[in-house]
């Protein structure tokens, strides 16, 4: 019952996330004031590899333990795909992490540069 309920409430999570999502990116990689930095660029693609490592999760581990899935995880055994999803899974989290870690380095050289020419930095 627990896993029925946080299935159901990450695939709403991010059905909801996924509009909004699409409009900022957008915004972010095609109007003027931020198309030209490469920041926000950086910001749009760990954004759209988290979205996507939701989606992995859902397929990898959230959707195994229901019934009307037993079908597709016995299609990917027969073929051996099974490790395969897993693997992808795998490496969409560490594109994930990656890109994280990159916006934060992105931030702290922003922040150091900054204090070099002397401007105030509140957190």
């Amino acid at each position: 019952l627990f896993d029925f309920y946080q299935t159901v409430f990450v695939g709403v999570a991010v059905i909801i996330t996924i509009p909004f999502a699409v409009y900022v990116y957008t915004k972010l990689l095609f109007c003027k004031p931020f198309s030209s930095n490469f920041t926000f660029k950086l910001i749009v693609v760990n954004g759209l590899t988290i979205l996507l490592c939701c989606i992995t999760a859902l397929f990898s581990s959230q959707l195994s333990t229901f019934p009307f899935m037993y079908d597709f995880y016995v299609l990917l055994q027969r073929h051996n795909l099974s490790n395969a999803l897993e693997a992808v899974n795998g490496m969409i989290n560490g594109i994930g992490f990656h890109t994280a870690l990159f916006v934060a380095l992105n931030r702290l050289k922003t922040v150091i540069s900054w204090k070099l020419k002397g401007v105030r930095v509140y957190f």
